[in-house]
């Protein structure tokens, strides 16, 4: 199938203007000496680097929930082995949750 832009575009140029929906993302990590590193990506929603943008925000916010079970479980006293299994159950949630949601997005998209 042969498409000729001169009958739907007009006279095109020499440069072709791809027409591709671009995500922005930014991540910004506070360090408790007061410094941050920061991250910015603008890039179309399927490159690579977006998806792996996506990703280390997915680790993180993975992570966040099972510090906070570490510390909770240091507090009470509770068991270490019962502390490491919610804490990586609870990664596993967001983290499956996260991609999952993924998933359904590429999906959806023509």
């Amino acid at each position: 199938m042969e498409t000729d832009l001169t009958q739907t575009e007009g006279d095109p140029g020499g440069r072709a203007d791809v027409l591709c929906e671009l995500q922005k993302q930014e991540v910004e990590v506070r360090l408790p000496g007061g410094g941050r590193v920061r991250a910015t990506s603008e890039a179309p929603v399927r490159a690579p680097g977006s998806i792996a943008s996506a990703m280390v925000q997915l680790s993180l916010a993975g992570v966040i929930p099972g510090l906070g079970v570490g510390l909770l479980s240091s507090m009470l006293s509770a068991s270490a082995e019962l502390a490491l299994v919610v804490a990586a159950g609870m990664y596993v949630l967001v983290m499956g949750s996260g991609v999952a949601l993924m998933v359904r997005e590429q999906r959806r998209r023509p």
